[in-house]
């Protein structure tokens, strides 16, 4: 959903979306606590944390969150 987003809003069809869908696609976490560590979950629908694009990305993924609230988009 980002990256659409992204090309709508600034017509990203290039270089530049090819390398956001490469730095946002494929993300997985594991927890490890105690000696213990998690199985490996998919990540499909969120901005990456502890990044330096990460706050950025998700100022714009909620940027019209009321317009979505509102049935306008």
């Amino acid at each position: 959903m980002l990256l659409v987003k992204l090309q709508k809003m600034f017509s990203n069809d290039g270089l530049v979306l090819m390398w956001l869908k490469s730095y946002l696609s494929d993300s997985s976490y594991t927890v490890i606590y105690a000696g213990y560590t998690s199985g490996k979950v998919l990540i499909i629908c969120s901005v990456p944390q502890g990044t330096v694009l990460g706050p950025l990305l998700f100022i714009l993924y909620i940027a019209h969150i009321s317009d979505v609230a509102a049935g306008q988009c």
